[in-house]
């Protein structure tokens, strides 16, 4: 393969895109692993403004079969969709509109993080998603409520497979929280989805003390169904829309 070259071309997507990410990949050397042209009809200081869709400083750039008249036609023909329009005439890469969490939300979130080792805290919120088995991931999520702030105070993401590794990470995760906190109470709240996961986490967290496992209609756990989790999504919006 020394002597092959590999072009490709595309339109740019979302930042989260893998083609779009081929722009920005690094090689084992810190090296940029391909050479990008990018060519586009806004510059970067109205893409950096929100202005890309109105920018006329690339105007050179228009190829000679299309024309600044054909530019506008479609730019109409877009209306609303302004990301659409940055794609597919201007060649600029947007934020996916399907998104529920917008980019800079959580850019702002891992660049503004408070510490939370001196929160005085009464309770504990340990949510946990169960895997089931295979490669995906058993996902523990620690919170603490405080002065209209949500704070994050554990989180584990893990693929477990069988009793013994879901004990071995759940009770890594709590050791670690009564480590930090000694005397909180715990309120764990696992999903009740797929199976009996949750009755197995709640009989694991039998002994420990200052723990309480909710429950719903008798069972470990809770459902999550289609609207709750619409819910919860909504309220973690409202978090990270304010900041919180």
């Amino acid at each position: 393969m020394d002597a092959t070259a590999l072009i490709c071309i595309s339109t740019p997507q979302d930042n989260l895109n893998f083609y779009s990410e081929m722009f920005t990949m690094l090689g084992p050397d810190g090296q940029p692993l391909f050479r990008s042209i990018q060519v586009g009809l806004a510059c970067e200081a109205c893409l950096k403004a929100g202005r890309g869709d109105s920018c006329t400083h690339n105007e050179g750039e228009i190829p000679p079969w299309k024309s600044r008249e054909k530019f506008d036609m479609a730019k109409a023909l877009y209306g609303d969709r302004k990301d659409l329009l940055l794609r597919e005439s201007v060649g600029a890469i947007t934020e996916d509109t399907s998104s529920l969490f917008p980019s800079h939300w959580i850019d702002h979130l891992f660049a503004h993080q408070e510490p939370a080792a001196s929160l005085h805290a009464r309770h504990i919120v340990i949510a946990c998603d169960p895997n089931g088995g295979g490669d995906s991931h058993m996902a523990i999520v620690s919170s603490v409520f405080h002065s209209g702030k949500l704070y994050i105070v554990g989180l584990d993401s893990h693929p477990v497979r069988g009793h013994t590794e879901i004990e071995k990470l759940l009770m890594a995760h709590i050791k670690t929280l009564r480590a930090k906190y000694p005397g909180v109470w715990f309120i764990f709240v696992a999903e009740s989805n797929l199976g009996q996961e949750a009755d197995h986490m709640a009989h694991m967290l039998k002994n420990e003390g200052f723990c309480h496992c909710v429950k719903e209609d008798g069972l470990t756990g809770v459902r999550t169904t289609n609207k709750r989790k619409e819910l919860y999504s909504m309220e973690l919006c409202k978090f990270m829309s304010q900041s919180a």
